[in-house]
């Protein structure tokens, strides 16, 4: 019997292979440990999302929006109508849509 080194994690971080094959049972832990890992790899991440959207939004109400319309709400819509944008556009300190800075920009 020897013992191959698959990952860390105290006794089941431990592979065992004997003759060059895997146990039925080793498989089982080896496959229930990939799935925990693989759906909790990012939870880090959506815990962060999570907070964040707690701060600007009841998080009851997510359910009532599609992951479409959700991401609007948050990001915005891809494309930039630029027409509405400068027609809704105010201008300060005597600028317009005529100054190089304006058309630079």
């Amino acid at each position: 019997l020897r013992e191959a080194l698959l990952w860390t994690g105290g006794d089941q971080g431990l592979l065992k292979v004997e003759n060059n094959q895997v146990g039925i049972e080793t498989r089982k832990a080896v496959i229930e440990e990939i799935e925990r890992r693989y759906l909790t790899r990012n939870l880090h991440c959506l815990e962060m999302l999570y907070n964040g959207v707690s701060r600007i939004l009841p998080v009851e109400l997510l359910g009532l929006f599609t992951s479409k319309e959700a991401e609007e709400l948050f990001c915005g819509v891809p494309e930039v109508d630029v027409d509405l944008l400068l027609k809704m556009t105010e201008y300060d300190s005597g600028l317009s849509q005529d100054d190089e800075e304006v058309k630079f920009f």
